[in-house]
């Protein structure tokens, strides 16, 4: 099976990444570099934002690595993990509210109900909040990992804010000391 059609989403996301690459590698780039190094505060937290969302990672990483030359890696971390804990908690409130019927309905499916049985409860509520903490802390979907999060567990927003604003910051830093080495 053709797998753009078996996997739209993903390989929409993919073409993204490629065209973030090939378009910040390009001579065309250079004014938008400069516009980016100039945006400030405002722009890492709104790169912050975007790099919790599949479709905008992409470029919210292109964001991080070009300015990580000319910033204090250290403020723009720490700025850049608040707007990313901005987009987590749309993502996780929306999952919370918005999903609730679909998550209670999925619950009910055999296959689930086969997976509950065979992991132990504080295990398995364990293992989802790592799994998602480690998905949503990288550059990829934090969709994924908070949805995870929020339908899986009952982890309060209180503790999950400070939890995913540790895992989108040590994220944030890792690009950030890529494109200052590099």
């Amino acid at each position: 099976m053709n797998l753009l059609k078996k996997y739209p989403k993903f390989s929409c996301i993919i073409i993204i990444f490629l065209a973030t690459y090939l378009f910040f590698s390009s001579s065309y780039s250079t004014r938008v570099n400069e516009l980016i190094i100039s945006s400030g505060h405002l722009g890492v937290i709104i790169a912050g934002v975007m790099y919790t969302l599949a479709f905008t990672s992409g470029p919210a990483t292109a964001f991080f690595l070009i300015i990580s030359k000319s910033s204090d890696i250290l403020i723009t971390g720490l700025i850049g993990g608040v707007g990313a804990l901005i987009g987590d908690l749309l993502i996780f409130l929306s999952a919370r509210t918005l999903l609730i019927d679909e998550v209670k309905r999925l619950s009910k499916e055999g296959f689930m109900i086969k997976l509950k049985k065979k992991a132990p409860v504080l295990f398995n509520k364990w293992l989802l909040i790592i799994v998602g903490l480690i998905i949503a802390g990288s550059p990829l979907s934090d969709e994924v990992g908070v949805f995870i999060i929020a339908s899986g567990t009952k982890i309060s927003t209180k503790r999950f804010a400070p939890l995913g604003y540790l895992m989108n910051t040590i994220g944030i830093f890792v690009i950030l000391f890529t494109g200052y080495n590099v």
